[in-house]
């Protein structure tokens, strides 16, 4: 019985590593992984038809990407149709396989990314060329080329970190494409904290902490704000004069560093400024950009606003070769789904955080804190692309489903007795 524990465990540690690979570390993006993690998904598959919520939400992805297609058509290629609903069906299967230890399996693999990331990134503090040696060693194997406006910009990421031009400028990415999307998980990491542990301050919180410092992600630093206010606020257990009293150092604080620090005032008001060029020349690669070109799409007609433009470049605003980089995640969702898809994708991740609160028995309004916190990552990260994401979304409606048949059962057992 224990060495069948022990494997379930394994497995389990497998497919969460192997969903935050996919969707977050740049040697793992591509399509043999998908093809590997679309099969393993495949054996979950057939407990579909019980997740009412989750048929419902498949279907009404699949229904809006043939319109897309038949919209756009000849500009809209059946290979994205693919993808994107592909995409989903792997958040379903690994929601089944991951559900039952996902919380605490997911904290450890990040706790150990993190410990990992310090360590690198304490050598780069201490000497570069050190770095360079270490870089070295994994090169060309773990090399990652990308084109951009016609350059080829190449990284070397050997699965526990990427070496790209982000750690050398001092910010710590880890494994990550970005160090924004290190930031998010870490912050989804301490919100699992939150929920699993009575003790929140714990190894896994302060190693998360302190590595979220190290990314010097903006919007990390706004989110993890966001959520500990959120927190605050919404606390059961704290009365009116001391949360007047925390809120106030805690925005006071938060207020000093914005304008004492060159990457949070600076970096905010310099994409204000080149906004014009970000959108002319870059296709929206900046939050700001993104958010005004994501806003111009979706209400250019009406059916836009309802049911999105899909995810083909083509039919996107873009710069001439139509490269479409926005970075606003929130803003892409409605644009790319539709505002009826986008309520009820974002209804499944607060589903998720409110019925987690409610089976580990902690305040349910905590959730709350938790969804804007994540609202607040995505706007500066395509999140809601991300398999991982998808996952989440779809586990709110999986845990909703089998906590109501909990309660009933018991109710039925209870009625018998």
């Amino acid at each position: 019985m224990k060495l069948n524990i022990n494997k379930q465990k394994r497995i389990v540690y497998v497919l969460v590593f192997l969903l935050i690979a996919f969707s977050t570390i740049p040697i793992f993006r591509n399509k043999f992984m998908e093809t590997i993690c679309l099969a393993i998904s495949l054996f979950f598959f057939g407990s579909l038809y019980k997740y009412k919520d989750v048929l419902f939400l498949i279907s009404f992805l699949l229904i809006l990407e043939v319109y897309h297609f038949l919209n756009f058509t000849p500009n809209y290629d059946l290979s994205v149709v693919r993808v994107i609903v592909s995409s989903f069906i792997i958040g379903f299967g690994f929601s089944v396989g991951c559900k039952s230890s996902l919380l605490i399996t997911y904290i450890k693999i990040i706790h150990f990314l993190s410990i990992i990331s310090l360590i690198i990134f304490g050598i780069l503090l201490i000497s570069e060329s050190a770095i360079k040696i270490i870089e070295s060693f994994f090169d060309p194997i773990f090399r990652v080329e990308n084109e951009q406006y016609g350059n080829l910009s190449s990284q070397v990421n050997p699965i526990f970190y990427n070496f790209d031009y982000n750690f050398y400028l001092i910010r710590n990415n880890g494994p990550f494409w970005e160090p924004t999307i290190f930031a998010s998980l870490l912050i989804l990491s301490i919100i699992f904290n939150l929920i699993l542990f009575k003790k929140i301050i714990n190894k896994y919180s302060i190693v998360s902490f302190i590595t979220l410092i190290t990314t010097f992600s903006s919007t990390g630093y706004v989110s993890f704000a966001v959520l500990v206010l959120g927190l605050i606020l919404l606390s059961n257990k704290i009365i009116l004069i001391k949360k007047m009293l925390l809120m106030t150092v805690l925005l006071t604080g938060s207020f000093i560093l914005f304008n004492n620090t060159t990457f949070l005032k600076d970096k905010i008001f310099e994409e204000f400024i080149n906004r014009e060029d970000a959108i002319q020349d870059k296709g929206g690669d900046s939050r700001i950009a993104s958010t005004i070109l994501d806003w111009r799409e979706v209400t250019e007609q009406p059916e836009y606003f309802l049911f999105g433009k899909g995810s083909d470049k083509r039919v996107r605003i873009g710069i001439n070769d139509k490269n479409v980089l926005r970075n606003n995640g929130l803003t892409a969702l409605l644009v790319q789904r539709g505002i009826l898809f986008t309520v009820f994708y974002l209804y499944g991740i607060y589903n998720y955080f409110y019925f987690l609160c409610y089976q580990y028995e902690k305040n349910k309004k905590m959730a709350i804190a938790f969804f804007i916190s994540i609202l607040v990552l995505s706007t500066s990260e395509i999140l809601f692309d991300l398999v991982f994401f998808h996952m989440l979304a779809i586990l709110g409606f999986i845990l909703k489903y089998d906590l109501i048949k909990k309660v009933s059962n018991k109710k039925i057992c209870l009625k018998y007795q």
